[in-house]
């Protein structure tokens, strides 16, 4: 395994923050599975939609942000 050659840059890419951002939906997600029965019903399905659409936005965005050039992380040359 090779490491890209702007590795130190890793936390301001946008999939690498993308990808933290579905993480936490996904979590949130997975909690509410284990949530009590009797508290499921007092969750709005709004709120279970946009949990849902946000864990998938933002996968879908990390991947596509993945093949894109940030402009501002490349190296001027001097």
């Amino acid at each position: 395994m090779k490491l890209i050659p702007d590795i130190h840059n890793f936390w301001r890419f946008w999939s690498v923050r993308l990808a933290i951002l579905s993480g936490a939906f996904s979590a949130v997600t997975a909690a509410y599975i284990a949530l009590p029965p009797d508290w499921l019903p007092t969750i709005p399905q709004a709120a279970k939609t946009v949990l849902a659409f946000g864990a998938l936005g933002t996968a879908f965005g990390a991947a596509l942000a993945r093949g894109m050039v940030q402009s501002n992380l490349t190296e001027k040359p001097e």
